[in-house]
């Protein structure tokens, strides 16, 4: 185990959803975290604690303010999400996904220290190897290939997560979770697909563990090469069964209209199989308990 108040962890995307819940679970095992942000970025969505270096978009100056700060490793969860782009949103993604990507895995290069990237289930379309179901699967796909070169040419210590479909308090993205909270409390009836599709949640405290266990992984051994993990909650259920445990564990009722909506081109109706499960982690909050944290 590792003795957490002796590391520095440098992050981007700490005012994110599970950018606030990893930095509060590092800040609680005694390490120090420091965000990297934008001039834009809400520093107030900071956690208590976080320090945060601001990112002018100037790679020499991030790297010369963060080699003052003795960091310990570097995560990467910052991102830019789009299920189904429009033309004005590909630059944007392609900027935050791809270039803000290398800028950063160039960092943990001219630092000398480990780095977490974040990858998607979403590149996996039908257990393909690689066939990605959107553009933003697609593009956290390229900077994972562009870090392959920073493990394999400059012999970066690098692991990357790709994360199954996350939930847990405090998430104000517009997932299924929050939709099913909202018309719980308002009455409005949602319309929806079929529901057969296959969900794969996992709590965020549990995705939280599982980077602390990459953490220990990449800072106690040696790492040559850039090893690739998925994080799956393991408790596949089909998005009607997902509304209908939702609606027995938080006391609710839901007005749906299943069938109102098709299914998207290339709905993931069975998340991604056969990816490797990082070692020495299992999800250990059930379906239930995670449901009745959001209450």
């Amino acid at each position: 185990m590792l003795n957490w108040n002796q590391y520095h962890f440098l992050l981007t995307g700490a005012t994110g959803f599970l950018g606030r819940h990893l930095s509060e679970k590092l800040l609680h095992q005694g390490a120090k975290v420091t965000a990297i942000c934008r001039p834009s970025s809400d520093l107030s969505k900071l956690p208590q604690g976080v320090q945060s270096i601001i990112d002018d978009g100037e790679t020499p100056k991030l790297i010369k303010n963060c080699e003052q700060q003795a960091i310990s490793a570097v995560i990467h969860l910052a991102t830019e999400f789009v299920g189904s782009h429009q033309p004005d949103h590909v630059v944007s993604l392609i900027e935050t996904n791809v270039g803000f990507a290398t800028r950063v895995f160039e960092l943990a290069s001219r630092l000398h220290v480990p780095i977490i990237n974040t990858g998607t289930y979403a590149e996996h379309y039908e257990n393909a190897p690689y066939f990605p179901v959107n553009l933003y699967a697609a593009s956290k796909h390229a900077a994972q290939t562009i870090l392959d070169y920073y493990s394999k040419v400059e012999a970066l210590p690098a692991l990357t997560l790709k994360l199954f479909d996350i939930y847990g308090p405090q998430d104000t993205r517009p997932k299924i979770l929050n939709l099913l909270q909202r018309i719980a409390t308002s009455g409005e009836e949602l319309e929806m697909t079929a529901g057969e599709q296959l969900f794969d949640l996992v709590h965020v405290s549990d995705v939280c563990r599982a980077y602390e266990v990459a953490l220990q992984k990449l800072l106690s051994q040696p790492v040559t090469t850039h090893q690739v993990y998925a994080v799956s909650g393991g408790d596949r259920k089909t998005l009607k069964e997902v509304v209908s445990l939702f609606e027995k564990t938080c006391h609710v009722s839901c007005r749906i209209k299943w069938g109102a909506k098709p299914y998207k081109t290339h709905e993931i109706m069975k998340p991604w199989e056969t990816f490797q499960p990082l070692e020495n982690w299992q999800p250990q909050m059930s379906l239930e308990q995670g449901f009745q944290t959001l209450t």
